[in-house]
């Protein structure tokens, strides 16, 4: 393969974003690779960069996506919960409130626990107790 001069921004740009389509229509890499380094005679090295910035708008734009798709789950979530309101609904009111929170990472609390290996392990939440003992008790009870 004979070495290509350099190209300019914008058609490199223009490559990235070829590449990028192929990716969305689920184009296995490897042809990808055989497509561009007959159609651009580029060296594997330049289709792996193309590659790389590709990767870097799909997922720039998959998380724009599930922005949008939280700020709808959101949206409805707060509809639900003003009609449970307006129609004395106190208990679905609730539930929309702690799936907003939840939805909103409000629920979220970061924990450091220093565990020595002879200790015994024991998790609350939401109500629920989680111990390593009842844990063996139970595999020795059945």
């Amino acid at each position: 393969m004979a070495k290509q001069g350099r190209i300019n921004k914008n058609q490199s740009t223009q490559r990235v974003y070829e590449v990028y389509k192929d990716l969305v229509d689920m184009m296995t890499v490897a042809d990808i690779k055989k497509k561009y380094s007959e159609l651009w005679n580029c060296t594997e090295q330049n289709i792996n960069w193309y590659i790389s910035q590709a990767y870097k708008i799909f997922d720039s734009n998959m998380e724009k996506e599930f922005a949008k798709l939280a700020t709808n789950q959101i949206t409805r979530l707060m509809n639900i919960g003003c009609n449970a309101m307006q129609r004395g609904d106190l208990s679905n009111a609730l539930k929309a409130t702690d799936l907003i929170n939840k939805l909103g990472g409000l629920y979220t609390e970061k924990v450091e626990a220093n565990v020595k290996a002879d200790s015994v392990i024991q998790v609350n939440f939401g109500g629920f107790t989680i111990d390593t003992n009842n844990e063996d008790e139970e595999d020795t009870a059945d």
